[in-house]
């Protein structure tokens, strides 16, 4: 849209001109020249400048530099905007590239434009794309910025009507904004914007330019633009992009997956046959030794390759051979569909022999690349982060081998490595489950007689049907919980799913989301104990309780999860924690409100607010489970923790190791099985609740759990901290289970120790 280039001009360079801005342009009408290739026929219309603006219309080609000179030695404006005549440097003069060596046209126009200001001035200029991205402009670009300070960089993300003249839709531009000197550093602000569809967008576009303009950093309301406040080297790339804070968060974001490596570091990265250069190894006619060469075309969008019917086929012994466990990228990429993966391809056994064209980059990982790497590494190429950090190196539709080495990979971690494992374990098990039962299937009429199939089948229906009826299950969240989860929050569920839709069904339903908060809040105290950080909550807790002698509520849980889930200090632990994902868990979709109205259930309940006739009963009763079953979905990452009871143990100081006999306290029922491992932890206690990680570190949870006796059933459960009694220093513990208190005086130091309880003055 033509008036949104004025606008964005006029405010960028000459708002701040009390006189008459000037615009030099060349004449269009003579653009047909030799070194005009690329950039098509253009004509440059006068109305996409500003009204106050002088337009002067200088000679094309070589005679723009002569009357840009002349006119800027006589008139000396303060404000000026120039677009230059594009050409090649070797399709100039040879003056010319005498006096201007490698420089091309529009290059020395900016140059004698800057030679020919005093310091001060404003000078915009309208420069190829490639100007501010291509490695042999580094010099230039290092010249230019290192004497004068750049303060605009607008993107034109346009097609070839955006401007207001017609250009070839592959030669984009950009508009550099500079002020001569160097009096001060000032930051640079980055613009971008597209082809505008309505008003509304084009008032936006306005507003978010205006916007940045004032601002000194950070990005504006609706991402059009932002503020670069660091210092880049005087001849970096310069790209809308490739600074954009949006992009940067994400690249930082990805060390929480694990260490991040430059591919250069996993993979050798070459290219294949050039079909011109190594034409004497392509086959014209069918031979034995014919050997499929694969192109760029034959790598699809998929990841699928198609190499049965190629268009060339090399001879044997190849000069590149490809191996299994090659990955293959298509060279030639449309950036401008940034919303489609990157086309690559894994080479595996079957597809050989196979080599590649020079159309194709083969990256071949390292040998100290591991299964799960590799993996990861193929995942991320095919991720709309890869192809979005290639688009914003300004490397054009051509990838090239130096480039794409430095692209960051993530390397996944202990916990991911192992999580990547089991799903290829998995995959290798559906996998031959779907075997068996095609072979049984395949069997039925090899039998000797009819009673034999019958028998089979029935025999092998059997299994397939339970291995069918075992994976549903655990496709049903109501099941994981029963079957997966902590011991007091399986019970609690079981409790549930008994229960009918009365009020004594609603308290337990309550009842259910209490103990699971109160469970998360217990492994948010221990995570912050495991990274030796402070529960600032904790402290007015710990008064409540032991100077008023008031107990811990639903309150008390909910707000230390939100302090974990929102204090900085704890945002910024990376992902090699243990329990990390409880950091997250206010990030997931509905959780704030759905903790919101789970506590206001309660509170309603405990203050006597609760529903009271049959038909509110039953609504409520609904309504509230339907929370509890969106809390205990976002929980589930707790199944992969098990809470661990420490039977009995025995040190062997020779190995260094310690043996212990344990329960996993998982799952609704309360017998499980005793088990036996080791740890080379010296101090395990016996009769002790722990939390063990992904890294299967043990976490002591004494004193905040603990298992003990009820003194009213007999049955072992698990306690946490309820109130605490000033005059007889007791504690009075909790039931997760169904409730029940005890009192305990022996456990209120090791409350105090830990900051649930005050020490006495």
């Amino acid at each position: 849209m033509v008036d949104l280039f004025k606008i964005i001009l006029e405010i960028s360079l000459f708002s701040q001109d009390s006189t008459e801005g000037l615009v030099l342009i060349p004449d269009s009408e003579l653009n047909a020249q030799p070194q005009n290739q690329g950039t098509g026929s253009y004509f440059i219309p006068k109305n996409i400048f500003p009204e106050k603006c002088k337009v002067q219309i200088l000679p094309n080609g070589e005679g723009f530099l002569h009357a840009l000179t002349s006119i800027l030695s006589q008139t000396c404006p303060s404000h000026l905007f120039i677009i230059p005549p594009f050409g090649l440097h070797r399709y100039l003069s040879e003056d010319i590239r005498t006096e201007f060596p490698r420089l091309n046209l529009e290059e020395i126009a900016l140059k004698l434009a800057i030679k020919n200001l005093p310091s001060g001035s404003l000078v915009g200029a309208l420069l190829p794309l490639a100007f501010f991205a291509n490695e042999r402009g580094g010099k230039v670009r290092e010249n230019l910025f290192s004497q004068n300070s750049p303060r605009f960089f607008i993107t034109h993300d346009h097609s070839c009507q955006l401007l207001g003249f017609n250009i070839h839709n592959s030669f984009r531009m950009s508009t550099l904004i500079l002020e001569i000197g160097q009096q001060k550093q000032i930051p640079l602000k980055f613009f971008k914007y597209s082809e505008v569809t309505d008003e509304n967008q084009k008032s936006e576009i306005i507003s978010d330019f205006q916007r940045l303009c004032q601002q000194e950093g950070g990005k504006t309301k609706n991402s059009y633009g932002y503020v670069l406040r660091e210092n880049l080297p005087p001849g970096a790339i310069l790209l809308h992009n490739k600074y954009h804070p949006e992009l940067r968060k994400r690249l930082e974001d990805l060390a929480k997956l694990g260490r991040v490596r430059p591919l250069g570091e996993l993979c050798d990265l070459f290219m294949g046959l050039n079909i011109v250069n190594d034409a004497a190894q392509l086959l014209k006619e069918d031979s034995n030794y014919e050997i499929p060469v694969i192109e760029g075309r034959d790598i699809l969008q998929n990841g699928n390759l198609v190499y049965d019917e190629p268009r060339y086929k090399a001879k044997a012994p190849l000069k590149i051979a490809l191996e299994a466990g090659d990955i293959c990228l298509r060279r030639i990429i449309n950036f401008a569909r940034c919303n489609e993966p990157l086309p690559v391809a894994e080479i595996i056994e079957e597809m050989l022999p196979l080599t590649a064209s020079h159309t194709v980059i083969i990256l071949r990982p390292k040998l100290f690349v591991t299964t799960e790497e590799r993996e990861l590494l193929l995942a991320y190429l095919r991720s709309d982060l890869a192809i979005t950090w290639l688009d914003a190196q300004g490397i054009g539709s051509d990838i090239k081998p130096n480039i794409l080495k430095e692209l960051p990979i993530p390397l996944p971690d202990k916990d991911l490595s192992i999580a990547i494992q089991s799903l290829n374990e998995a995959v290798k098990q559906f996998e031959k489950w779907k075997t068996e039962a095609e072979q049984a299937r395949n069997q039925i009429f090899k039998f000797a007689s009819a009673q034999d199939t019958r028998l089979h089948l029935l025999t092998v229906g059997r299994q397939a049907r339970q291995r069918e009826e075992a994976a549903k299950l655990v496709d049903d969240l109501k099941h994981r919980i029963r079957t997966r989860f902590p011991h007091p929050i399986a019970y609690r569920w079981r409790t549930v799913e008994s229960s009918h839709p009365n009020l004594e069904g609603y308290i337990q339903v309550l009842e259910c989301a209490e103990v699971a908060i109160c469970y998360l809040a217990q492994v948010c105290i221990l995570l912050a104990k495991s990274v030796n950080a402070e529960i600032r909550y904790i402290q007015e807790m710990a008064q409540r309780i032991s100077e008023l002698e008031r107990g811990t509520n639903l309150g008390d849980w909910i707000t230390i999860i939100k302090e974990i889930c929102n204090s900085k200090q704890f945002r910024k632990l990376s992902g090699h924690i243990p329990f990390y994902e409880v950091l997250n868990f206010l990030n997931q979709p509905c959780v704030n409100d759905t903790l919101h109205q789970i506590n206001r259930y309660r509170n309603d309940q405990a203050h006597g607010r609760g529903p009271k006739t049959s038909s509110v009963i039953q609504e409520t009763y609904k309504n509230c489970l339907s929370y509890v079953v969106t809390l205990l979905e976002n929980l589930e990452f707790l199944s992969e923790y098990p809470l661990r009871y420490i039977e009995s143990t025995k040190r062997d100081s020779f190995k260094k190791i310690t043996i212990y006999s344990y329960r996993d306290l998982m799952g609704d029922h309360p017998l499980v099985s005793i088990n036996m491992a080791e740890t080379d932890e010296p101090e395990i206690e016996a009769q002790s609740l722990y939390l063990v990680d992904r890294d299967g570190r043990l976490h002591l949870l004494r004193p905040l759990l603990n298992r003990r006796e009820c003194p009213k059933y007999g049955t072992w459960e698990i306690f946490y901290l309820d109130s605490y009694k000033k005059s007889t220093d007791c504690s009075i513990l909790k039931s997760l289970e169904h409730g029940h208190t005890l009192n305990d005086s022996t456990i209120s130091p090791l409350f105090r120790h830990i900051g649930m309880l005050k020490f006495s003055e």
